[in-house]
């Protein structure tokens, strides 16, 4: 049976994001923002390739998704990111990988409410909605500082969206949701973070 283009895109995004987002503690590749100095001697002996990383590939191509404008492209792509990170995401590598989740999610964010951008609404809707169950995942997997990484993301995005002009009335039901979900599963540090950031955003 012929897959239609979503389908392949989305095939696409799986395949790449199967891979293991675990990058190397150490690699040879020279990247001048992350060294204080560099020598001749040393880019001439840099042979090497930066490492893969699949969370970089996924971004990319979303981006391009969002440059053509093919919107449901954008939200199944953050949809595919998400989903692999619930899979990934445990009490070892919480902090690592939610950081650089959320880092890429901004980025997207930053793009879809630049002014020519012509569905900003549309797609602020679906990450404001997808951020739901995430959030109520790690709280009932007790994933606790990636709780707090997210919940404290998603305010400054809130804050952000308001600046802009768009609604914040779905993020904030979603707050809403986390906050009895913290105090159902008693974890208090995140309750009381979650009703904190609530307020200040609905204020």
């Amino acid at each position: 049976m012929h897959k239609s283009g979503i389908q392949n895109f989305t095939a696409t995004l799986k395949e790449i994001l199967d891979d293991p987002w675990d990058l190397p503690e150490t690699n040879d590749y020279i990247r001048l923002d992350t060294i204080g100095e560099v020598c001749p001697d040393h880019l001439l002996r840099d042979n090497s390739l930066p490492p893969a990383d699949p969370l970089v590939d996924a971004f990319n191509i979303i981006i391009e998704q969002a440059q053509n404008l093919f919107v449901d492209n954008i939200t199944l792509g953050m949809n595919e990111i998400l989903k692999a990170y619930l899979k990934k995401i445990n009490p070892g590598n919480q902090s690592l990988l939610t950081s650089r989740v959320i880092e890429y999610v901004h980025l997207i964010f930053l793009f879809i409410t630049k002014e020519s951008f012509p569905y900003t609404e549309k797609i602020w809707e679906d990450m404001s909605a997808m951020a739901k169950p995430v959030g109520i995942c790690l709280i009932r997997n007790n994933l606790t500082q990636a709780s707090l990484l997210f919940f404290e993301f998603l305010a400054g995005l809130g804050k952000q969206a308001a600046r802009t002009g768009l609604s914040t009335g779905t993020l904030q039901h979603g707050f809403r949701v986390w906050e009895l979900n913290a105090r159902d599963c008693s974890c208090t540090e995140v309750e009381s973070l979650v009703r904190n950031l609530r307020q200040n955003l609905e204020n």
